[in-house]
Formats: C-alpha cells, sequence, structure tokens
C-alpha cells in the first residue's frame, strides 16, 4: 500500500542522503553534490553548476528561493531542499531546470503549492511535499507537472482540495495525502486521473465520501482510508473499487459491512478491524472469494 514509508523508500532510490559536509563525486559529466548544514549562497557557488547532476541540501538555512534560481544547473535530474527552513518560493524559481525527474521539498515551511517554473516541467516525474503546511490544493497547483507519477502531500494540514485539483497529473499513479486534516472526500476530488493505483487517506478526520468519488480511477488497486470517522461505506459501490487488490477501513466507526456482500470484489487484503461491527454475517464477506486476510475485530 502507498504510504509515507513507502514513497520515502522511493526517493532514497533515486538520491541516497549522507550526513556529511560537501562532498562531490566524478565521473567529471555527472556530478552530485550532498550538503548539510549549508547556506543558499553556497549553493550558488558550487563549482561546474553546469554538470551537477544530483543536489541535495538537508538541514541548511534556505529560507527563500528566489526567480530563476537554479537556472545555471541546466543538468539536474534530481533536487532536494529538505528540512532547512524554506518558506518563500519565487513563482519562476525551478525555471531552466528542463531534466528534473525528482523533487523533494519535505519538512520545511511551504504554505501553498504553485507554479514555480515559466514552462511546464515535463521531465519531473516524483514530487514530495511531505512535512509543510499547506492548507488547500487549486486547480492551478500542479499545472506545471503534466507527468507526475508520484505525489505525496502527507503529514501537511490539508483541509480542502478544490474541484479538479487532480485534472492536470493524468499520469499520476501514487498519491499519499495521509495525516493530514480531510474531513470530506468530494466526488470531484480525484477526478481524470485515471492511472492513478494507490491512494492513501489515512489518518486524516474523514467522515464522509461522496458516492461518485472514485468514478474515473479505474485502475485504483489500493486504497488506505484507516484512522478516519467513516460511518457509511456505500461510496464502495463505485463500480471502479470493486477492481481493488487492497482495502484498509480499520479503526474507523463502521457498523456494518452489507456493501461487500453483494457483486463480485477483487479484493485479496481486507483490513476492518477496530471498528464498531455488532455483528458478521456468514454471508457479509460472499463477494470476496479471493479474500486472502480478513480482521473483523471489535473496537
Amino acid at each position: 500500500m502507498a504510504n509515507t514509508s513507502c514513497l520515502r523508500a522511493l526517493a532514497l532510490l533515486s538520491i541516497v542522503l549522507l550526513h556529511c559536509p560537501l562532498h562531490s563525486a566524478a565521473p567529471s559529466k555527472r556530478i552530485i553534490y550532498r550538503l548539510t548544514d549549508c547556506t543558499a549562497e553556497q549553493l550558488q557557488h558550487l563549482p561546474k553548476l553546469s554538470a551537477i547532476f544530483e543536489l541535495s541540501a538537508v538541514t541548511c538555512n534556505i529560507s527563500m528561493l528566489p526567480s530563476a534560481y537554479f537556472r545555471r544547473f541546466s543538468a539536474l535530474t534530481a533536487l532536494e531542499v529538505r528540512e532547512s527552513g524554506l518558506t518563500n518560493i519565487d513563482d519562476n524559481a525551478l525555471n531552466g531546470l528542463d531534466q528534473l525527474q525528482w523533487l523533494s521539498l519535505a519538512w520545511n515551511y511551504i504554505t501553498i503549492v504553485k507554479v514555480w517554473a515559466t514552462e511546464p516541467l515535463k521531465a519531473l516525474h516524483m514530487l514530495d511535499l511531505e512535512g509543510n503546511a499547506i492548507r488547500t490544493l487549486n486547480a492551478e497547483s500542479f499545472s506545471c507537472y503534466p507527468n507526475l507519477q508520484y505525489l505525496s502531500l502527507a503529514a501537511n494540514m490539508l483541509e480542502r482540495i478544490d474541484s479538479d485539483a487532480f485534472t492536470q497529473l493524468p499520469h499520476l499513479k501514487h498519491l499519499n495525502l495521509a495525516h493530514n486534516r480531510l474531513s470530506v472526500i468530494e466526488s470531484s476530488s480525484f477526478r481524470g486521473m485515471q492511472r492513478l493505483a494507490h491512494l492513501s487517506l489515512q489518518h486524516n478526520g474523514i467522515e464522509h465520501v461522496e458516492a461518485e468519488s472514485f468514478e474515473t480511477n479505474t485502475h485504483l488497486r489500493s486504497l488506505c482510508l484507516d484512522d478516519n470517522k467513516l460511518q457509511d461505506l456505500e461510496f464502495l459501490r463505485s463500480k471502479p473499487l470493486k477492481r481493488l487488490l487492497h482495502l484498509n477501513l480499520s479503526h474507523n466507526q463502521v457498523e456494518t459491512l452489507d456493501v461487500l456482500a453483494t457483486g463480485e470484489w477483487a479484493v485479496m487484503d481486507l483490513d476492518v478491524s477496530y471498528n464498531r461491527l455488532e455483528e458478521v454475517q456468514t454471508d457479509t464477506f460472499g463477494g470476496l472469494e479471493g479474500l486472502m486476510v480478513s480482521c473483523e475485530r471489535r473496537e
């Protein structure tokens, strides 16, 4: 299941965080820099900027990224500015990063997701904004990242997802919204993401999921809704959800699982533990012929 740890593991495949002073590695045409406790000025004085392939700045003092800040890093494919006090990013701060594939701005103080480049960053396929202070998402938030496949907004302060916020991410496969403050999932929240396969919504305050919330997510295979406040599971009647392989509904307030008794489900891994189930009938899981794991413990 897609979650914060899974996304972080994928990120570490792209760039390894070494807690050490300024360090570079050859070959000469693919330089990698990993820095800790640095400043924004030091980044601008690195040698051979046009040959840097990966750049990681962790626990540095970088509160602002001004316009075209990385323009001279023309070969950059992986960029990380993590735990560095980042609060302000200019609208054009990422200009010139045409080859950027992986971007992490995790654990800073970013409050809004904006268009941070004049032209779309078409090579970018992974964006990590975990651990910031983002409260809302709108239709323009991701308009410059049309080919994203992995997106984490876990551990933010998300309270609202505007209509069509993700419609410009048709290739997104993994979306992590865990540990936020969402209370309702609207029918338009995930509209247009036909390739979405893994969705993490655990540890929010979700009380209601509208009936057509997943109508366009026909490739969804993993859905995490644990640690919320759900009582009504009628949204599971949505046809695309019949194709789920992994479904976690644990630690909610569910009293009945009648919705699972009808229809043919593909679910192999189901967790409904720690709910308010009074009684489970023999035919409750009648539509789950492929079920391998089922936990019906009452809270």
